[in-house]
């Protein structure tokens, strides 16, 4: 759903313009010479690619469950959005909004989980379910529109996924698992599915299925 690469730091007016990941979304921060940081864009939401030019910025993001569109930064935390690019994809589709599930894994770390319900979603009924893992593994999964997962949860289908041990945007500690690859994050996907099951009894544990790229498809053929 993103249109392609750009600049994702940028030196204007003695200030180091950034991308960070930092707890599952993609943010803009600004570095001066003396080390201070500032964040100017915030919250959920993938900032993808920016422009800056005497210290005007505009910047690509994903907010909002909404496909990329252009922004520009009035003021730190304040942006303003273009006339939409894709205004008519939001109107014309059925788009859900993820729910967070968070625990704490056996070692006390706090795994982030996201779940998409199906649309058109009864209390009453059952439902079979996917669980996506991401690839990298240091990458992280947020509260941004993913094409196939919306495809599913509008074919009927609960979505799940999470950012295990490994994920990126949490600091080193949490990131490295060299030597340790399908133990805990495997232990944490697990522990995520039971998770889920507890939450949204609607959902069939019968019917449950698993899939990913990259370093997902690993952990798919893992499970």
């Amino acid at each position: 759903a993103r249109y392609g690469g750009g600049t994702d730091f940028k030196a204007d007016g003695g200030r180091l313009y950034l991308i960070s990941g930092i707890d599952d979304a993609s943010r803009l921060i600004a570095v001066d010479r003396d080390g201070s940081i500032q964040d100017l864009v915030t919250g959920e939401g993938s900032v993808d690619l920016f422009d800056v030019h005497e210290g005007k910025v505009l910047f690509a993001a994903m907010k909002e469950m909404r496909l990329q569109e252009l922004y520009r930064l009035d003021a730190p935390g304040k942006w303003e959005r273009f006339p939409a690019l894709n205004e008519d994809f939001s109107q014309g589709h059925s788009l859900v909004h993820p729910e967070k599930l968070p625990f704490t894994d056996p070692d006390g770390f706090e795994i982030h989980g996201f779940v998409l319900p199906p649309v058109g979603f009864d209390p009453r009924k059952k439902y079979p379910a996917i669980l996506d893992i991401h690839g990298g593994p240091r990458l992280s999964y947020g509260a941004v529109y993913y094409h196939e997962m919306q495809v599913w949860a509008n074919r009927g289908y609960f979505v799940f996924f999470a950012n295990p041990r490994g994920s990126d945007s949490r600091g080193d500690e949490f990131a490295y698992i060299r030597g340790k690859y399908g133990t805990v994050e495997y232990q944490n996907l697990m522990q995520f599915t039971d998770e889920v099951l507890k939450k949204y009894p609607q959902i069939d544990p019968a019917r449950l299925g698993v899939t990913g790229g990259s370093y997902g498809g690993f952990m798919t053929n893992w499970i």
